[in-house]
């Protein structure tokens, strides 16, 4: 099964940024921070991503990258836009996503991420 998903790491995601231009994604995606910073806004909101951040792009929303530190190590994973329909999940996706997504949920790094990988 073919789920078209795309993974950027640091040697070629900063092949693909581009500051102070506003930029509309076609498709969802997380963007993994583990060293340095990553300013941007979203929607006009800005927000500043320190290591060991993990942020959903949300292909509803305006972003505009704003810096990048020198030593910025991060990834991309770029999902298709069926990608969270051909879950075999019975779960209300779009619930999770909006919750995710909200600013009363709770910070989760890279670091506590990966101490759960089996």
């Amino acid at each position: 099964m073919d789920f078209n998903i795309k993974i950027f790491n640091g040697e070629n995601a900063l092949d693909y940024l581009v500051l102070n231009r506003p930029y509309h994604p076609a498709n969802p995606a997380l963007l993994l921070l583990t060293e340095g910073t990553f300013a941007f806004t979203e929607n006009l909101s800005e927000i500043l991503l320190k290591e060991n951040s993990v942020f959903m792009i949300d292909p509803k929303k305006v972003y505009e990258i704003t810096s990048v530190s020198p030593d910025i190590d991060m990834a991309f994973v770029i999902l298709s836009r069926d990608f969270m329909k051909r879950l075999p999940l019975k779960i209300d996706r779009s619930k999770i996503f909006v919750q995710l997504r909200s600013k009363d949920s709770i910070p989760v790094s890279y670091t506590h991420l990966r101490a759960h990988e089996t």
